[in-house]
């Protein structure tokens, strides 16, 4: 938004600082309150339910590795699992 736009009544409603990083940004709605999806994520991930999801989706995602390892290198003697 230029300087010129600023001028009318109501435009420095528009303009908001960022709740996580403090960037400013011109709002098209309301209820913006973060500037990207980075910043809408970093409160969302200190939330029980967001540890919980990134909690077993890194479970998901290590248990996948696994088995392509596995699958890949079927000769390898590997100790007895638990």
């Amino acid at each position: 938004m230029s300087r010129d736009r600023l001028a009318f009544p109501g435009a420095l409603a528009l303009v908001r600082q960022c709740a996580v990083c403090g960037r400013w940004m011109v709002v098209t709605t309301s209820r913006r309150i973060f500037c990207s999806p980075r910043c809408r994520y970093k409160p969302w991930a200190a939330t029980p339910k967001g540890k919980e999801r990134r909690r077993a989706a890194s479970a998901a995602y290590r248990r996948r590795q696994s088995e392509a390892i596995r699958a890949a290198t079927p000769w390898v003697r590997r100790r007895r699992e638990l």
